[in-house]
């Protein structure tokens, strides 16, 4: 644990240092100058809508309270004011009221927070930024818990019905810094503000973490001693039962 502890403080040190230069430095997309819309114009509509990018351009769509950043090259359809379905790409979320993202894979739910999602070939990646999420597999399993600084995915279903899924982990700060920085909308100023904000929650929540894992560990090292013991425990009564058959053939034959 202390070396845990003082590896998240000098990680820590290296990004408050490093965010500055981080801030000169991020590499935003150009906003959009046209889109691709799907009812023509239906943006200025309340109907469905199907919405794509192109390359190199970011586009910024407002649902409700909440707002949405396309990446480039990514493709979503508005069903409406609070859900959306996202194709392909990557978004940036920043909602202010209960939104639900879906994919083919599964679907994302918050109420308040920021968070990055991103569909591609297998897999929906999810990383949030200071959002607690609520992640809904396809299939009709346990949904998923995601809170602020970690990530998780969902995959395709398996063989048995079930949605393929991965376990919390930290964000990837450095990841993190490059894909959100191309869809953020505010300063360089803004982003370094907000890129701090976020590392203080993901320090405590890789903490949190780890030693959850380490407990899971521990559990499954135990599971696994047991399970050595119990088949050493069967071994031994089955050695036992051959000696005392071996000496009761030996005796039949000598009384012989």
């Amino acid at each position: 644990m202390r070396s845990l502890k003082a590896f998240l403080l000098v990680l820590m040190c290296f990004c408050t240092f490093n965010s500055k230069l981080l801030a000169k430095e991020i590499i935003t997309l150009t906003n959009a100058t046209q889109l691709t819309q799907i009812p023509d114009s239906c943006l200025k509509t309340r109907e469905i809508c199907a919405l794509k990018t192109s390359p190199n351009e970011k586009f910024k769509i407002n649902f409700g309270n909440s707002q949405i950043v396309l990446d480039e090259n990514t493709a979503i359809i508005r069903k409406s004011e609070t859900s959306l379905v996202l194709v392909s790409g990557q978004i940036w979320v920043r909602a202010q009221s209960a939104i639900k993202i879906e994919t083919e894979f599964g679907s994302t739910e918050t109420d308040v927070g920021n968070f990055l999602i991103l569909s591609k070939a297998k897999k929906m990646d999810v990383q949030s930024i200071d959002a607690n999420l609520i992640l809904k597999p396809k299939m009709p399993q346990k949904a998923l818990r995601l809170e602020a600084g970690e990530r998780n995915w969902l995959g395709p279903v398996d063989q048995n019905r079930n949605t393929t899924s991965g376990v919390p982990l930290p964000v990837r700060p450095q990841e993190l810094a490059l894909n959100w920085s191309r869809l953020y909308t505010g300063t360089k100023k803004d982003f370094e503000k907000d890129f701090k904000n976020f590392f203080a929650l993901w320090s405590s929540s890789s903490e949190k973490l780890a030693v959850h894992h380490a407990e899971i560990t521990q559990r499954q090292l135990a599971s696994i001693e047991e399970e050595k013991a119990r088949k050493k425990r069967i071994k031994a009564d089955q050695d036992r039962e051959d000696r005392r058959f071996k000496e009761w053939f030996r005796k039949l034959v000598l009384s012989e």
